[in-house]
């Protein structure tokens, strides 16, 4: 038993110029392909977990660089404080 896949792909395409313009061009079209699909070069698991993971990273580099400016300004305004 193969394990082929037939699928139709569908689109519409609609060109409309300016508007003082009576040309409106459009067409459809449809394409089916035949056989199995190739497959993905990386698992979409992986693909997944690396989308998070940088995601995370970015967030939590956000939050170190937030905290450290929230941190050295207490710090300043504390020294203002011990210097009056």
């Amino acid at each position: 038993m193969c394990n082929y896949s037939h699928t139709k792909y569908y689109s519409s395409f609609v060109l409309t110029s300016s508007p003082t313009s009576f040309c409106k061009l459009s067409t459809e079209f449809a394409v089916q392909v035949y056989g199995a699909l190739p497959k993905a070069a990386t698992p979409p698991l992986r693909i997944v977990i690396s989308t998070c993971g940088i995601g995370l990273g970015v967030l939590a580099a956000g939050f170190i660089v937030h905290w450290c400016k929230f941190k050295k300004g207490n710090n300043e305004e504390e020294q203002k404080d011990q210097d009056l």
